[in-house]
């Protein structure tokens, strides 16, 4: 293994003093734009990977990034395992910080002494809330002076910056693309709390598509399930027991979706031969799974990718991030459809307009 390369050996190598090094590490204006650029690709072509807390303490302002996730209320841990939404935000975050010289921590809701700890500590630049929250975290939150970035939930304070999906976008499509391929008899399953901001949108987008085809809206076929893949194993018994006309489904999301496709083969129902599911997330696995599942792209990288430029923006005074904040604070994250293999295709299409 070779020795770690170190601040030193780039000064050398860029033939300066370690000061004019942490001078480019930190943006301090201090060095010119010819040295700048060469103390950074001496940087790149070393492999130099500056002590993120070390640069805090140098600059007296903090790195580190946390990241607020939610819990499972019926057995008190973290939902990450549930459903690789939360993985694949947090991989993407922690990415993105990275790169900009940050670092990411995972703070737990359920811990709130430890959490508040955290949040008074003065060692976060600043906080991502992930999913829903209660009200002692959004109060607690509202009194601290770093940038605070809520994705997913509804704007309830100017304070805050909100990063969402278009959610009823994205379930119109889904329910769209279900009707145009032959499926007026559908049906949605949907989880979480009703009161949010993700299951609101996606129920008036499920509404709103069969509206604008003409198709009842029947209540008793939005069914709550838990989001998760187990949880959508289970729900094919509660589709199954809907009647025997339903030919397509809407899954609140796509780990779900896979376990209900599962639960089908448990019971020798074939998917899309017998049902035609379609989700929401495009998560990694849903591009592996077989059937390759239809789905909606939430571009979960892009939102996480968002909430990490805000904060880094506002500590940097980026004056456009802190205008386009001032003007407007929500953050919308458009939506489009992936097609794959778990809706049947249908000539149907052609005489819906």
């Amino acid at each position: 293994m070779g020795k770690k390369v170190n601040i030193k050996d780039v000064a050398r190598e860029a033939g300066v003093s370690t000061a004019t090094v942490s001078y480019v590490i930190n943006d301090v204006n201090k060095v010119n734009c010819e040295t700048r650029e060469r103390v950074k690709e001496v940087i790149d072509r070393l492999g130099y990977q500056p002590n993120i807390n070390a640069r805090s303490l140098v600059k007296k302002e903090s790195r580190i990034i946390g990241i607020i996730v939610p819990v499972n209320e019926k057995d008190k841990e973290t939902i990450l395992l549930d459903n690789p939404f939360y993985l694949e935000f947090l991989s993407s975050a922690e990415n993105k910080a990275r790169l900009q010289g940050y670092s990411t921590m995972i703070l737990s809701i359920d811990e709130q002494k430890v959490l508040v700890r955290h949040i008074n500590s003065g060692t976060l630049a600043g906080i991502i809330v992930l999913g829903s929250a209660n009200d002692f975290v959004y109060n607690t939150l509202r009194e601290v002076d770093i940038p605070v970035v809520v994705v997913d939930q509804a704007k309830t304070s100017n304070k805050f910056c909100y990063v969402s999906t278009d959610d009823e976008m994205g379930a119109f499509l889904a329910t769209e693309y279900l009707i145009k391929n032959g499926h007026k008899e559908t049906c949605f399953l949907i989880g979480g709390f009703e009161d949010t901001l993700v299951y609101k949108g996606r129920l008036e987008g499920y509404k709103s598509a069969l509206l604008k085809y003409g198709i009842e809206y029947k209540p008793g076929r939005v069914v709550n399930i838990d989001i998760s893949y187990e949880g959508g194993i289970q729900a094919a018994n509660k589709v199954l027991s809907l009647g025997d006309d339903i030919t397509g489904i809407f899954v609140m999301s796509d780990i779900a979706a896979m376990g209900l496709i599962r639960g089908f083969y448990d019971r020798n129902i074939s998917v899309p031969k017998d049902m035609s599911v379609i989700g929401f997330d495009n998560i990694r696995d849903s591009k592996y799974f077989i059937p390759q599942l239809t789905t909606i792209d939430q571009h979960i990288g892009s939102k996480a990718d968002e909430a990490v430029e805000v904060i880094i923006g506002i500590n940097k005074k980026d004056k456009h991030i802190i205008e386009n904040i001032k003007e407007n604070n929500v953050i919308t994250i458009p939506v489009n459809l992936v097609e794959r293999e778990s809706v049947v295709k249908s000539n149907v299409s052609k005489m819906i307009c």
